[in-house]
C-alpha cells in the first residue's frame, strides 16, 4: 500500500475484498475505538464504557509505536479477524449531526498535539463512504512518518512496532530513538558462501559474508559485529584470509533473546573494524571487511535432513542505533546447498521450536 497517497472508499474495500494483513506498517481498526460513551470490553474482559482516558490510552500508544518504528498508517474503518481486514464498519462509520459519532481529523490532530510528547506531525484525513451522499459517513485514516526522536504516550511509556502489534520499548531502545538525528543507522547483511564437504564428511564448511552500511548520512568510524552461533553450529578456521581466528571466540556464551531461555553450548566471535586502520563504514556503501568471509561448520545434510540452526548477530558502535538480529541456516530446497535467513520477531516462537528438534537430534547423531 502506497501510505502517501490518499486513499478512497474504493481502496478500503479492495482491502477487505483482498484480505490485506496488517503489518509493521498498516493497522486496521473499528471506529468505536474512537467513540467516548461506547461500550467494549477491556483487556480483563470486562464489559464497560469507553471513557476519554481510553481513547487517548489506546490513540497514543498506537501512533507512537508507529512514530518509534518506521512509520506507517492506521485506518478507523475496516473491521479486522486474526490481523487481516474483513469488512467496513459502515455501522458505526463517523457521522456528523451526532457528538458521539462526529469525530474530525483536527480532533485526532488535537489529541494527539495535547497527549503525545513531543507532539508529532501526522496526516488525518476523512475517506466518505458515498462521496455523492450531501452529508455521508467516512472513516478515518491516520498516515504516520517516522519520527525523528522518541515519542512518549498518555502513559508516559514508549512504544515500538513488532510485526503487527505494539510493544513497550527497552531503555537503550528509546535512547536509540533519540540519537536518529546524529547516529549512524546502521545496517548489517549476513550472506552465505557456496559450502564444502569437511575431511570427516560428517560437517560441512560454509563461509559467512558480512557487510556493514549506514542508512542515514552519518559514518561510523569504529564498531563491531559479534556473531553467536548456537550449537551444533561451529566456528571453523580463517576462511579464505579469515576474519577470526580460534582464539577469538568465546566458548562461554548462550544466545539469550527476551522471552527465551538461553541456549546452550553457544559460541562468539567479534569483528571489529576502526578509522586507526582505515576502516570507516560510510552511507551508500557495504563495508564487507575486505571480501574476507567467517568460517562456520554445520552438520553436513546427509545427518541432518531438514535442519533449523540460530545465529545472532549484534552491531557495536560509538554512536549507532543499531542492536541484534535473529537469523536460521537451513537447506535450500531440493538442494544440498544452505542459507541464512532473517527472522522475523513474529516468528521467533516457531523458529525456536524448528531449532530445538535440530538440536536434539544433532546431539544424538553427532554421537554416533
Amino acid at each position: 500500500m502506497d501510505s502517501l497517497r490518499q486513499l478512497k472508499i474504493s481502496d478500503l474495500q479492495s482491502m477487505c475484498d483482498e484480505r490485506e494483513s496488517e503489518s509493521l506498517r498498516l493497522e486496521f481498526k473499528v471506529c468505536d475505538e474512537l467513540k467516548v460513551g461506547k461500550e467494549f470490553h477491556d483487556r480483563q474482559g470486562d464489559l464497560r464504557t469507553r471513557q476519554r482516558d481510553d481513547v487517548l490510552a489506546d490513540l497514543t500508544k498506537d501512533v507512537t509505536a508507529f512514530l518509534n518504528a518506521a512509520g506507517g498508517t492506521i485506518i478507523y474503518g475496516i473491521r479486522e479477524s486474526r490481523s487481516c481486514a474483513r469488512s467496513l464498519d459502515r455501522q458505526a462509520a463517523f457521522r456528523s449531526g451526532s457528538k458521539l459519532d462526529d469525530i474530525r481529523p483536527e480532533k485526532v490532530i488535537d489529541w494527539l498535539r495535547a497527549h503525545v510528547s513531543p507532539p508529532p506531525e501526522v496526516s488525518v484525513y476523512q475517506v466518505f463512504v458515498d462521496p455523492g451522499d450531501p452529508s455521508p459517513p467516512w472513516y478515518l485514516v491516520v498516515h504516520i512518518p517516522q519520527g525523528l526522536v522518541a515519542h512518549m504516550a498518555k502513559d508516559y511509556r514508549f512504544y515500538k512496532r513488532v510485526g503487527n502489534t505494539s510493544r513497550p520499548m527497552e531503555q537503550y531502545e528509546v535512547v536509540d530513538v533519540m540519537n536518529r538525528m546524529r547516529a549512524a543507522a546502521l545496517d548489517l547483511r549476513v550472506r552465505m558462501n557456496q559450502g564444502s564437504p569437511s575431511e570427516s564428511e560428517r560437517w560441512t564448511d560454509i563461509g559467512l559474508s558480512l557487510s556493514v552500511t549506514s542508512r542515514n548520512f552519518i559514518a561510523s568510524e569504529y564498531g563491531a559485529v559479534k556473531v553467536t552461533a548456537a550449537s551444533p553450529v561451529q566456528f571453523g578456521a580463517p576462511h579464505m584470509g579469515g576474519l577470526v581466528s580460534e582464539g577469538c571466540l568465546d566458548r562461554s556464551t548462550g544466545l539469550v533473546l527476551e522471552g527465551y531461555n538461553d541456549v546452550p553450548h553457544a559460541q562468539s566471535v567479534m569483528i571489529r573494524w576502526g578509522a586507526d586502520k582505515g576502516n570507516v563504514v560510510f552511507p551508500g556503501d557495504w563495508f564487507d571487511f575486505y571480501g574476507r568471509s567467517l568460517s562456520i561448520a554445520v552438520p553436513a545434510a546427509s545427518m541432518i535432513p531438514d535442519p533449523t540452526y540460530l545465529l545472532r548477530t549484534e552491531l557495536f558502535t560509538t554512536n549507532s542505533g543499531s542492536r541484534g538480529r535473529l537469523h536460521v541456516i537451513r537447506r535450500r530446497a531440493s538442494t544440498d546447498e544452505f542459507e541464512v535467513v532473517d527472522v522475523a520477531e513474529s516468528d521467533h516462537d516457531a523458529v525456536f521450536a524448528a531449532f530445538w528438534k535440530t538440536y536434539h537430534k544433532a546431539r544424538e547423531k553427532l554421537r554416533q
